[in-house]
């Protein structure tokens, strides 16, 4: 048996072979790894990838690799960083990883680690803290090679570990392999040999092998570095530096394999590393120096090393380990390069390039592509020539542009090669014409454009070469059109697009010519797609048309496909892939929108498949024509490139499609191209709070265990931003891999990504479901997605318990408000009834005051005409004593009488707070002296003794004298009322620091101690059986109100009378000095005071009758009264009846008819009247131009001053209180009349002046003005009369006549006589017209009338006039 292999071997080893090609991904340090040297592999059960490297252990899910690293304060930490040696996973699905410093169990649902500690004095511990080799064992044990010894894991839930060193029986201590093959034998290998552990009732029968210089059947090297079995069931055994043995049982023999320079089928180094067997049969095997794959039935190995020219191949040629996980995809540890990865669906690319160091392809810019009868290839390329390809030995012919060899290429820019029906090679050049290969010579043919000659070919720039059915060349040009080439002639004919006879293309730019198996004969160019019919005399052409959407979408043509169907494909420049219908004569097209990876179509094949391939600017599409669908591929995939060259795509017979692309010449096998139809599992990889990681057990709480475990997270109301990460563990390409995420409860639909990442911010409280699911590198989608439970709290005052809470607090808060309410409502009520009971006290004070005051007003009247006659009376009857002093008695009890009326109303004005204060610097002690003086007589006459004490000579004081004035009145009109006869009253002023104090002291009755704070009330009177009080009550109350504002203060201090001694009451009124406590307002100048104080004016009745009677000796004046009072107005009619002209009204309206119709020299008016009152009967007056000249008297009883101001601004020109002085009245009247009169004269003296209008100062002036103005413009009018003035000027003839008579004393004739004549006079004092002319310029048209009337008003004749004024 054994010389039979050996005989085998040798003569499979004497066939030499072609070495593959293999396209491998990488995974490096700028991907995330920790460290490029890599010294254990590993998938585990979940899915995750496991690196250890010289530097860390590494997690890879697809995207991101995680690195673990060492924490000394954490001891669910690994145990060390550097040098991870092994790392595998047991049927337990338990991960072991061993390092330098310990071996460590990986717990999943934390994302921690177990460290499994080396105790030299425990005997049941590991062997050592180098842990150099895991393997996962049969019936679940786990062995594991140490520095020093073996240990076995019979259960992995135990920690009590079964060694074996080398005085057990292993050939040495240092276990770098150990591996159990299938009849359960333990192989370990040590660095001093080979050592088979065979079980045999419970116990291990150890068997060693070692290197025998001597035999040549014994293993090759003692140091052995892995140990692997084959599918067949032979143990492989690599040394770490002679090479690979393969174990022969029958004679526990070796046949090595080791390193022969000579032979390129053989191992590529004898520095074996790791040998894995594959689930396709074949052994992988790391060496120092290359990948080997081992043909366990040939023995021939296929080697792979690092091409620097090839980004595909192995990133380094030093491999320190190899794994294949469970899809196939082999993984391969590398010292200095990281990751390597072949998958087992990578698609087969195989790509030809530029090399200067072996035989290659003259450019990786390929332009064209071709075969010939020994189906080997012709390549063109771009500016550097013409490539023959031998498809058997794989080797490059170069045919370049040689000035020196005319038979040469004519040029190196290679734009079509065909291939005709006779075999022949024709080549079409970019400025070179049309050349054919001469396969005996090696040399070319030569057709070139000549000028001279219309029979040769139209242009150099050949474009593209066919053949139609008849077996014609045509020969597209990129400018000149298609010619046809006539072999017996040698000689060329064209089709262009230029107006001709016979065919006529769209355009002369040709991108290709095609005939199909209908004999149609399709032309491409830039201006659309042109059709010649079998038996047709002219092209149709095919253009884009916006109208229509089964047309073309582009007019620039790319190029053409006739599948196995007959059916017609286009390709076209940004307008996609569109199929010919040829009975509609439309068009069906594929764009990006169906899939495609550009629209930009520049070549098109069809497979054996019947799938159709088409290159493009952004990589090659596949079009499944029975699913309509689209698969792309581009760089990721191994192209070269994305863009292709066009023109550049060509089948072989054998299926194998080229593409030319702009780096390099693809090939590949359409059927050899797998789809990777493995499931994605998808998993939760990580979750973010406000962008931050969120740690197992962090300070956050949110996880438990690792979210790949966690079944619900829970997320407080202030963590509302957070990002859950998810991945689908498919490592083939897996930047395609796709992903869907839905939160059920939140969202309708799938949100589609790229990125693994969901994240949601400020989700409503409640639970929810996150639905994830991925796909693969070829759209193969997990259905089963991937669920999270998540739930949101709410605040604090969301929660079951805050209801709760809040209804409590409701129901309290009900409570407190129905009994708030019910109080309030209680004392609502009270209040309501206090407040009604309040306003009927200030109503009945009201009322009362009102009351009080309506009665003044109303005694006013009665009270003018008692003070009135009696006043005349009194004049009459000075000589009677009789009479006169009963008469004095009835006055002095009216003035008094007049004194409470008076008071009764400051009252009111001060409690309305109408009361202006006119304040001014006065002397007070002669102020106060003089009021004192007033009650001397009164005292005189009870015997009081009556003293006035005042230290300063004199005091200056702010203050307003008629207030003031009132407040020592009432004080001391109290203190003799209530003091009896032979009592004492002192009126003392004292001045302070910083006031003035007035003091009114007496003995008199008192005032009772709980009364003291009453007296200043309004209407309170001090009841007292001793003597009689007078008055209202209101006396103390305004000295208060008056004092208060004045800014001071008063007080009263008093001891009641008894039966035995007098009482004494004292009142003290304070008043700051200075200005300062007053407004700018309350501050009055001197002259600003008005004095209101009225005394009756000493009248002397002889003057006063004298003037009397010489108004009564000629009535001229008329005056007319307004009362509503008819007592008072009869009375006022009566005084005045012997002097004037007498006219009366009863109210304000019929006085307003009666003033216009008569138009009175004066008007006496009464303020409150019914209808229409004397303010507004005043204020119309004054504002009719017929009446406004009318003076006017107003009598009233309202005699505050703001009712005399009101008056007065409303026109009155004299304002008389009642009670009045019917002399005051007489002298006011006859005052007024006689300036009226004076005004008159004035008035008569300007209108007599010469001409010029006078000066306007009043209404009566405007008028006369006006009036003079009308007539001076209507003075040459002859027929200028009365009647034609009154029509002017808007008043009846009568009112007229009385306004100018009032005013001026003239009639109206007389008015106007006057204006002509004084006109005259002007006129004749310039001396510039004779007097007849004079006469009529001015409306005589009587000359002698006109010097009679002249000389009337000026007494001398108009000659005598000239001869004055010359």
């Amino acid at each position: 048996m054994p010389k039979q292999l050996f005989v085998t071997l040798v003569f499979v080893l004497l066939f030499n072979t072609v070495s593959g090609q293999f396209s491998f991904d990488h995974l490096s340090v700028t991907n995330g790894l920790s460290q490029s040297t890599v010294l254990a592999i590993c998938k585990d059960s979940r899915g995750y990838m496991w690196f250890g490297t010289r530097d860390c252990l590494n997690r890879y899910d697809g995207k991101t690799v995680k690195i673990y690293k060492t924490d000394e304060a954490d001891p669910a930490s690994i145990s060390a960083e550097d040098y991870i040696y092994a790392i595998a996973e047991d049927k337990q699905q338990n991960l072991w990883i061993g390092t330098q410093n310990g071996l460590n169990r990986y717990i999943p649902e934390t994302d921690k680690f177990e460290r499994i500690v080396f105790k030299p004095a425990d005997q049941h511990s590991i062997s050592d803290k180098i842990v150099l080799s895991i393997h996962s064992g049969r019936k679940g044990k786990v062995l594991f090679g140490t520095y020093n010894g073996l240990s076995i894991l019979e259960n992995p839930e135990s920690r009590k570990f079964k060694r074996y060193f080398k005085k057990d029986g292993l050939a040495g201590n240092s276990v770098y392999t150990v591996f159990e093959d299938s009849q359960s034998n333990i192989w370990v290998g040590t660095t001093e040999g080979l050592t088979r552990m065979t079980p045999k009732n419970g116990q291990y029968v150890f068997s060693s092998f070692v290197h025998h210089p001597s035999k040549a059947g014994s293993i090759s090297a003692n140091s052995i570095k892995t140990i692997a079995e084959d599918a067949k069931g032979r143990i492989w055994v690599g040394t770490e530096a002679e090479g690979l043995n393969l174990f022969v049982p029958a004679s526990g023999s070796f046949i090595r394999f080791q390193h022969q320079p000579l032979r390129n089928d053989g191992i590529s180094n004898d520095i074996i590393r790791k040998v894995m067997p594959a689930k396709d049969g074949n052994l992988w095997v790391a060496t120092m120096n290359g990948l080997n794959i081992l043909d366990p039935v040939t023995l021939r190995f296929r080697i792979f090393k690092h091409d620097s020219e090839n980004r595909k191949s192995l990133s380094d040629n030093s491999i320190k380990d190899i794994y294949e996980d469970n899809y196939g995809s082999v993984w391969i540890g590398t010292m200095f390069g990281g990751v390597n990865v072949a998958h087992q669906n990578t698609v087969p690319f195989t790509v030809y390039k530029y090399s200067k160091y072996r035989n290659s392809i003259s450019s990786d810019i390929i332009s064209v592509i071709a075969a010939d009868e020994q189906k080997n290839l012709w390549i063109g390329t771009e500016g550097q020539g013409l490539n023959y390809f031998n498809t058997r030995t794989n080797e490059f012919k170069k045919y370049l542009n040689d000035p020196s060899d005319p038979g040469s290429l004519s040029s190196n820019t290679i734009k079509a090669i065909y291939k005709d029906k006779k075999g022949q090679i024709w080549i079409g050049l970019f400025q070179g014409g049309l050349e054919l290969f001469n396969p005996a010579t090696g040399k070319f043919k030569h057709y070139r454009h000549d000028p001279n000659n219309p029979a040769s070919l139209s242009y150099g720039y050949v474009s593209s070469i066919s053949e139609d059915h008849n077996g014609r060349l045509w020969v597209g040009t990129s400018s000149r059109g298609l010619n046809l080439f006539d072999p017996e002639k040698q000689s060329f004919s064209v089709l262009t697009d230029l107006p001709a006879p016979g065919l006529r293309l769209s355009s002369s730019y040709i991108r290709f010519s095609f005939s199909d198996r209908r004999k149609n004969f399709w032309v491409g160019t830039p201006k659309g797609l042109n059709l010649l019919t079998l038996g047709a005399k002219q092209f149709k052409v095919f253009l884009k048309s916006t109208a229509h959407k089964d047309s073309l979408q582009s007019n620039q043509i790319s190029c053409i496909q006739e599948d196995k169907q007959g059916n017609i494909w286009v390709g076209t420049h940004h307008g996609g892939l569109s199929l010919y219908h040829p009975k509609t004569q439309s068009f069906t097209t594929y764009t990006k929108q169906h899939g495609l990876a550009s629209d930009n179509i520049i070549g098109i094949l069809e497979d054996n498949e019947g799938s159709l391939w088409l290159s493009t600017d952004r990589g090659l599409s596949k079009f499944d024509l029975k699913q309509r669908s689209f698969k792309n591929y581009n760089i990721t995939d191994g192209l070269p490139a994305n863009e292709f060259n066009a023109n550049s795509a060509y089948k072989d017979e054998n299926g194998k499609l080229y593409f030319g692309s702009y780096n390099g010449l693809v090939s590949f096998i359409p059927r050899e191209i797998k789809e990777n139809e493995h499931i994605p599992k998808v998993a939760f990889s990580g979750l973010k709070l406000f962008n931050k990681p969120v740690l197992v057990d962090g300070p956050d709480r949110l996880l438990r265990q690792d979210i790949s475990f966690s079944k619900e997270i829970t997320f407080s109301a202030d963590q509302d931003i957070f990002s859950i990460d998810f991945v689908a563990l498919n490592y083939i390409q897996p930047e395609r891999n796709k992903y869907a995420y839905k939160l059920d409860g939140f969202e309708k639909d799938w949100n589609y990504v790229t990125i693994p990442t969901a994240t949601y911010t400020n989700l409503p409280a409640g639970k929810y479901k996150l639905l994830v699911k991925g796909s693969n590198n070829d759209g193969v989608w997990n259905e089963n997605p991937t669920v999270l439970d998540i739930r949101v709290l709410p605040p604090l005052w969301r929660t079951w318990w805050a209801y709760l809470l809040y209804v409590v607090a409701g129901c309290t808060l009900l409570y407190l408000i129905f009994r708030f309410f019910r109080r309030q409502e209680r004392l609502e009520s009270e209040l309501y009834y206090e407040h009604l009971n309040n306003e009927r006290q200030q109503e009945l004070y009201q009322m009362k005051l009102d009351f009080f005051t309506r009665i003044s007003h109303e005694i006013r009247t009665p009270l003018s005409l008692i003070f009135a006659p009696l006043e005349k009376l009194i004049s009459l009857s000075k000589e009677n004593e009789l009479i006169s002093a009963p008469l004095s008695g009835i006055k002095k009890n009216t003035d008094r009488l007049l004194r409470l009326i008076t008071e009764l109303l400051d009252f009111r004005k001060i409690e309305t707070g109408n009361v202006k204060l006119r304040i001014a610097e006065n002397e007070l002690i002669g102020f106060c002296r003089q009021i004192y003086s007033s009650y001397e007589g009164l005292a005189e006459l009870k015997s009081i003794k009556y003293s006035f004490e005042a230290p300063e000579e004199e005091v200056l004081l702010f203050f307003d004298p008629a207030q003031l004035e009132k407040v020592c009145y009432n004080i001391l009109s109290n203190a003799f009322k209530y003091t009896p006869d032979g009592g004492e009253i002192v009126f003392a002023v004292r001045k302070e620091k910083d006031h003035i104090e007035l003091m009114i002291r007496d003995n008199g009755i008192g005032i009772p101690e709980d009364l003291l704070d009453k007296i200043f009330g309004n209407f309170y009177q001090v009841k007292s059986g001793k003597t009689n009080t007078e008055g209202w009550g209101i006396g103390l109350a305004l000295v208060k109100h008056i004092v208060d504002l004045h800014h001071g203060g008063i007080s009263v201090s008093s001891v009641l009378a008894t039966p035995g001694e007098r009482g004494n009451t004292s009142l003290t009124v304070t008043l700051p000095l200075g200005s300062s406590h007053f407004n700018d307002e309350d501050l009055a100048a001197a002259s600003d005071l008005l004095v209101f104080s009225e005394p009756t004016p000493e009248i002397d009745a002889v003057n006063a009758q004298g003037e009397k009677e010489a108004l009564a000796a000629d009535k001229k004046f008329t005056i007319l009264v307004v009362e509503d009072n008819d007592e008072l107005r009869g009375f006022i009619l009566q005084s005045l009846q012997h002097t004037y002209h007498l006219l009366e009204s009863a109210d304000g309206l019929e006085g307003w008819n009666v003033a216009v119709e008569q138009v009175p020299d004066l008007i006496i008016s009464d303020v409150t009247m019914p209808g229409m009152n004397g303010l507004e009967l005043c204020s119309k007056l004054k504002q009719e131009e017929r009446t406004n000249h009318i003076p006017v008297i107003m009598l009233t009883a309202m005699a505050s001053h703001l009712h005399q101001v009101g008056g007065l601004e409303a026109g009155a020109d004299i304002y008389i209180t009642k009670p009045f002085s019917i002399q005051v009245l007489e002298l006011s009247i006859r005052n007024l009349l006689q300036g009226r009169d004076r005004l008159r004269q004035k008035y008569v003296r300007q209108v007599m002046l010469m001409p010029g209008r006078i000066e306007i100062a009043s209404p009566d002036e405007k008028f006369l003005d006006k009036l003079m103005g009308l007539v001076e413009s209507k003075m040459e009018d002859p027929e200028f009369n009365v009647g034609s003035l009154v029509e002017d000027i808007g008043m009846s003839q009568t009112v007229l006549y009385k306004k100018i008579k009032a005013l001026t004393g003239l009639s109206i004739t007389d008015f106007i006589k006057s204006q002509r004549l004084k006109r005259a006079a002007q006129l004749l004092s310039e001396h510039q017209l004779n007097i007849s002319e004079v006469a009529y310029a001015v409306g005589f048209n009587d000359r002698k009338y006109f010097s009679k009337e002249f000389r009337k008003q000026f007494h001398v004749a108009p000659s005598e006039y000239v001869k004055k004024t010359d």
